[in-house]
């Protein structure tokens, strides 16, 4: 979010260049993690017996497999690089994030077609 962008900028630039990089890891995993969370505890709760539904998506399996690329391929840049975010390793990351945009609209706009994984 840009609330977590702005953060992580102003906590960067006043010294603390791994607490903001920890902050663009754990901003969106706690914000996954209790958002959906307690909605769907909330949901399941309100709906008891019935079960809920899961509607399923195309981008699902796109989004998961990008985040679970960029993931990986940080614990492996990082850890080889002596914990350091290299300038090429950015680079990259910002080029995953501009396909997976292209994939991600291409995927609704009915271009490219994606079957169940």
């Amino acid at each position: 979010s840009i609330g977590d962008l702005v953060a992580d900028v102003v906590i960067a630039r006043s010294g603390q260049p791994k607490m903001a990089v920890a902050g663009c890891y754990a901003g969106p995993m706690f914000n996954m993690l209790i958002g959906l969370g307690l909605a769907l505890t909330i949901k399941t709760v309100t709906i008891y017996p019935a079960g809920y539904e899961l509607h399923y998506h195309p981008n699902v399996p796109i989004s998961f497999g990008f985040l679970f690329a960029t993931l990986i391929g940080s614990l492996f840049a990082v850890g080889l690089s002596g914990y350091r975010i290299t300038k090429p390793w950015g680079i990259c990351l910002i080029l995953l994030y501009i396909l997976f945009m292209i994939v991600s609209v291409l995927v609704e706009t009915h271009v490219l077609e994606v079957g169940y994984l």
